[in-house]
């Protein structure tokens, strides 16, 4: 991993996450270090979510954590898919075989895209900077990894 890229703790605002910090967006020093990335390589994202119980939604609307990360997937999927990203996994997980029992993740997904600059022009576009809304109503915690491919170690 970029020794550049630091943790942003960001503690929600509802629910019992009293013992427990996570992790919900990239700080501005993780958006630079992937603004840095070259740009004629593929990038692969493994991202691990924590769903919340129920959805924390500031206008107090009613949903499960699941039915806002399902909206939000629902919105950015199609923009996913316009700059070149292919999902390999999107699943629910059913153990942990290697870590900590306490550590527990709802959903993972891998996804690539052709460059830097495709995901850059993912993050940046309306209509996902709008779906944060969900994102941040549904997730209570989250890990988004980001590797190059590699054609043999």
């Amino acid at each position: 991993m970029d020794a550049r890229i630091k943790t942003r703790v960001v503690r929600p605002k509802t629910g019992d996450f009293s013992n427990m910090t996570t992790h919900l967006l990239p700080t501005a020093e993780q958006f630079a270090a992937l603004a840095t990335l070259p740009n004629d390589e593929i990038v692969q994202l493994l991202r691990l979510v924590r769903l919340k119980p129920a959805a924390s939604y500031a206008d107090g609307r009613a949903a499960t954590g699941k039915q806002a990360f399902e909206t939000y997937c629902s919105l950015v999927d199609p923009v996913f898919r316009e700059v070149g990203g292919r999902r390999f996994l999107l699943g629910e997980f059913h153990a942990t075989i290697i870590g900590p029992d306490s550590e527990h993740w709802d959903v993972a997904s891998l996804d690539e895209y052709p460059d830097a600059a495709a995901v850059m022009t993912m993050l940046k576009n309306p209509v996902c900077e709008r779906a944060a809304e969900h994102w941040l109503a549904a997730v209570a915690d989250a890990r988004l990894q980001c590797a190059r491919a590699c054609q043999s170690w």
